[in-house]
């Protein structure tokens, strides 16, 4: 049982990293994919989403927050220049230092959020493969039985259609051979008298000429 149970394991990795190895829309994003659901997602599917919303969100706030830093720092920047040359005793130079502070700060704060950044995408890879994986296994559990009926029906098909195709080749020989004959004795004998004979073994009364 554990053997087993570790081959499933290894399988189910090596597929987790092929999805995560493709260029996968975020499923999130993609009202196809909220579509499969109807409306109702169970828990599983529903946990994934939300880490994956998240890390999305996430992304969202980095970005924000370094706009917002760098924007900052611009503005401590302008106010160095501008106070280059006062002199070391007045406010303005107390302004600069403590601008030149607030930069450093910010400077850290921008390497924490770009080391942060640089994350997400492997998240968001990881996780959406793991949301395809799971949304694959959940429907494919479902439809297991249709499958399984769609390859009854297709053997069936296959073997009608075979079949179809014998009694048509049979069919046309039939037709051809009875025009060949019936067209033979018409013009031989006359279809009067070929009329008069099929009703003959059929059993079929003719009609008598009236005088």
């Amino acid at each position: 049982m554990s053997r087993n149970r570790d081959e499933n394991e290894s399988r189910y990795e090596r597929i987790l990293l092929r999805i995560q190895n493709l260029r996968l829309p975020l499923l999130t994003l993609d009202r196809k994919w909220h579509l499969l659901f109807n409306g109702e997602k169970p828990k599983t599917i529903q946990g994934i989403e939300k880490d994956l919303n998240e890390t999305l969100k996430n992304q969202a706030r980095i970005k924000e927050e370094k706009k917002k830093l760098n924007h900052l720092k611009h503005q401590l920047m302008q106010q160095i220049v501008g106070n280059m040359n006062a002199p070391e005793e007045s406010t303005k130079f107390r302004v600069m230092e403590k601008s030149r502070d607030l930069i450093e700060e910010i400077n850290d704060k921008l390497i924490l959020l770009e080391n942060d950044e640089l994350d997400i995408p492997i998240k968001l890879r990881e996780k959406n493969a793991e949301l395809a994986f799971e949304t694959m296994e959940l429907f494919y559990d479902g439809i297991a039985e249709d499958l399984e009926e769609i390859t009854e029906l297709e053997q069936w098909i296959k073997a009608t259609r075979e079949e179809l195709k014998q009694r048509i080749r049979l069919y046309d020989e039939k037709v051809r051979k009875t025009k060949n004959i019936t067209s033979y004795f018409d013009n031989l004998l006359g279809p009067d008298i070929t009329h008069m004979y099929v009703n003959y073994i059929n059993g079929v009364e003719d009609d008598e000429d009236e005088d």
